[in-house]
């Protein structure tokens, strides 16, 4: 049997639509655009700074077992600010009800303070720094003053 010229017809154009197109895995897209099998990375951080902040002893230092009310407690709505060690890049935010925050960052070395307050001693500081897909951990511990 001899098979159809039509669908040796067929056949070919469709091979011929397949080499006009690019056909697939070529990489070409039907719009031009970055093919789908192309990886692309978004510009931007790609890694993060947690941030803690509370404030310390709550009590006096008498008696010496002090109870659970002197524990360190969250310090909701604070500015904190983060300075990158190698751009001077600063980054502010305010920490949450539950006294955290979290920044994307670019990999680096990071000073995060917050500032000085009323009653409270030496403003906290701490240098953290991130890997590239990393998460550092910050906290910052403000400490009452006792005369």
């Amino acid at each position: 049997m001899r098979p159809s010229s039509t669908w040796a017809g067929a056949v070919g154009v469709l091979l011929v639509l397949t080499a006009c197109t690019g056909g697939a895995g070529s990489g070409s897209t039907p719009s031009g655009g970055t093919p789908a099998s192309a990886s692309s990375t978004p510009p931007g951080p790609s890694a993060a700074i947690e941030i803690q902040v509370r404030v310390g002893e709550q009590c006096h230092p008498e008696p010496m077992t002090p109870g659970p009310s002197c524990r360190p407690q969250p310090r909701p709505d604070t500015e904190v600010s983060l300075v990158n060690t190698s751009t001077d890049e600063v980054i502010e935010v305010r920490t949450d009800a539950n006294g955290t925050a979290r920044v994307e960052v670019s990999p680096g070395t990071y000073v995060v303070r917050a500032p000085a307050e009323g009653k409270y001693t030496d403003p906290p500081e701490e240098t953290v720094t991130v890997a590239p897909g990393g998460v550092a951990h910050a906290v910052l511990t403000y400490l009452v003053g006792f005369q």
